[in-house]
């Protein structure tokens, strides 16, 4: 696997778990890692060997990030996120409330 290709998975795998803004760190630390061994005199193939399977690192991270959140909103610390969470619920309570009260009505 190339240095490329590498980081597109990562960077694939990461996006649909923890979204790109918060991927795009993740991947720009693997890049820096990679060029940082290149420099230290290894080659691409023993350090794609070393790092391993870019699904592998993007399930770890996302469970890893995942267990963060909760963490964060157990402890009431989630300030403006938590807040965009709960707006965003509300929200979304609307719609579901306004949507089945059109189907009740119907009936």
């Amino acid at each position: 696997m190339t240095k490329q290709d590498f980081l597109i998975q990562l960077q694939r795998e990461l996006n649909g778990n923890i979204g790109s803004q918060n991927a795009s760190s993740f991947v720009e630390y693997y890049q820096e890692y990679i060029e940082i061994e290149l420099r230290k005199g290894h080659s691409i193939e023993e350090i794609m060997e070393d790092l391993g399977s870019p699904r592998l690192i993007a399930r770890s991270i996302t469970e890893v990030f995942r267990n963060k959140e909760r963490k964060i909103f157990k402890s009431g610390r989630q300030g403006n996120y938590g807040i965009w969470l709960k707006d965003a619920a509300i929200c979304l309570y609307q719609k579901i409330y306004k949507k089945g009260r059109e189907w009740f009505d119907q009936l």
